[in-house]
C-alpha cells in the first residue's frame, strides 16, 4: 500500500531516521559501540539487496586504486560522523543534533563549486547568512548557555563536516561509474572498523546487559536502515526533487517531537527562532539550487 504513496514513504523514512537518538538514549551500551552494531547488523541487508539488484553496466572511469581511496575516505567520513553524532546525544537535544547535522547540504556546496566546477547564483549567499545567524541563536540561545550544551552542538557541527566528506566522496565515486551497491557495502565495513576503533579508544562496553538491549540495537538497525535509508532512497526516485528536499526538512522536527515527548527536551524561545531560521535557510538554499539545476538542463 505504501508503494503507491511515495510521499508517505518519505515521511515514514524521515521519521525513522529522526528516531536514531531514541535508540542511542535507551541503549544498554555507550554511543559509539551502539553505532557499531547499527552498522554491522544492517550490513547483511546491503549484501542481500546488492545480490538481488542488477550489476552496474556503467564502465568505471577511474582505476581500482582510486576507487579504493574514495571508498576509504567515504567510510572514514561516515564512520566519524556516526561516532560524533551519537556522542552528541549525551550533551545536546535530539532536535539540535539532527538540525545541525542537516546543515550538510550547505557544507557540501563549496565543494560543488571548487571541485565539480558548478556555477551558481549570488543569491545562494542569502541562505548561508540566514543559516549562520540561526545556528548562532540555536547554539547560544539556550537557558544559561550551559557549556555542556554548547559542546554537544559543536560536536553536531563536526559530525556534519564528516558527513559532508562522505557525501562528496560518494558523489565522486558515482560520477565515475562505481557500482554503488558494492561501494556501500565496503563503506559500511570501513565505517564499522572506525566505530570499533572509536569504541576501544573510549573504553566502551560491547555487550548489552539484557535482552532488551539487544532488541534496541536490532530495532535501531532495522528502523534506521530499512525504514530510513532504504525506503528513502527508493521513494525519492518517484517524487519531484523540490518536494523530496522539502520533506527531508521534517527530520529535525520529528526529532524535536521525540525529544520533547520522551525525554522532556525543550528549546528556549530564542532557540526555536534560531531553529526556524535554519530550516528556512535550508529550504531557500535547496530551492535556489534546484532552480539552477533546471536552468542548466534547459540550456
Amino acid at each position: 500500500m505504501l508503494s503507491k504513496h511515495p510521499v508517505v514513504q518519505i515521511i515514514i523514512a524521515v521519521a525513522a531516521l529522526a528516531s536514531i537518538g531514541i535508540f542511542v538514549h535507551h541503549s544498554d551500551i555507550e554511543p559509539i559501540s551502539t553505532g557499531f552494531y547499527r552498522c554491522i547488523l544492517s550490513l547483511p541487508l546491503f549484501i542481500i539487496i546488492n545480490k538481488l539488484e542488477k550489476p552496474s553496466v556503467i564502465p568505471l572511469k577511474i582505476t581500482t586504486r582510486q576507487l579504493n581511496i574514495l571508498t576509504l575516505l567515504g567510510g572514514f567520513g561516515l564512520g566519524m560522523d556516526m561516532c560524533i553524532f551519537n556522542l552528541a546525544f549525551n550533551y545536546t537535544t535530539m532536535a539540535e543534533n539532527n538540525l545541525i547535522v542537516n546543515l550538510t547540504p550547505l557544507i557540501v556546496f563549496p565543494a560543488s563549486i571548487l571541485y565539480f566546477k558548478e556555477k551558481t547564483s549570488w543569491l545562494i549567499s542569502i541562505p548561508f547568512a540566514i543559516a549562520l545567524f540561526g545556528l548562532y541563536q540555536l547554539v547560544f540561545g539556550g537557558a544559561g548557555t550551559h557549556q555542556i550544551h554548547v559542546t554537544g552542538d559543536l560536536l553536531s557541527l563536526v559530525a556534519a563536516l564528516f558527513y559532508a566528506l562522505f557525501v562528496v566522496m560518494t558523489k565522486v565515486a558515482a560520477d565515475h561509474g562505481a557500482d554503488m551497491g558494492r561501494y556501500m557495502i565496503k563503506v559500511s565495513i570501513c565505517c564499522a572498523v572506525i566505530l570499533f576503533a572509536g569504541g576501544l579508544i573510549m573504553h566502551e562496553h560491547w555487550l548489552p546487559h539484557s535482552l532488551y538491549g539487544w532488541v534496541d540495537l536490532i530495532l535501531l538497525a532495522i528502523i534506521s536502515q530499512v525504514f530510513g535509508q532504504l525506503l528513502l532512497a527508493k521513494a525519492m526516485k518517484k517524487v519531484p526533487l523540490q518536494l523530496s528536499s522539502s520533506l527531508l526538512l521534517l527530520q529535525p522536527i520529528f526529532a524535536a517531537i521525540y525529544g520533547w515527548v520522551l525525554f522532556n527536551e525543550k528549546l528556549s524561545t530564542v532557540q526555536l527562532f534560531g531553529a526556524t531560521l535554519v530550516l528556512v535557510a535550508l529550504f531557500v538554499f535547496k530551492y535556489i539550487n534546484n532552480i539552477n539545476r533546471v536552468r542548466k538542463t534547459i540550456v
